[in-house]
């Protein structure tokens, strides 16, 4: 589904994992973690999946 104000496509994953030339321009760098003094402030839960 192509909406031309938008200037985007809207393609279902499945299309893109099917596609033969298919593929990742760039990837979104991940932001650094806080010190690890400031993560105590949560759950450890929330600590163990940041780390």
């Amino acid at each position: 589904m192509e909406d031309a104000d938008a200037g985007h496509r809207v393609v279902a994953l499945i299309d893109l994992f099917e596609a033969a030339d298919f593929e990742v321009l760039f990837q979104p760098e991940r932001m650094p973690l806080p010190q690890v003094g400031l993560l105590e402030a949560f759950p450890p839960e929330a600590v163990k999946q940041a780390l």
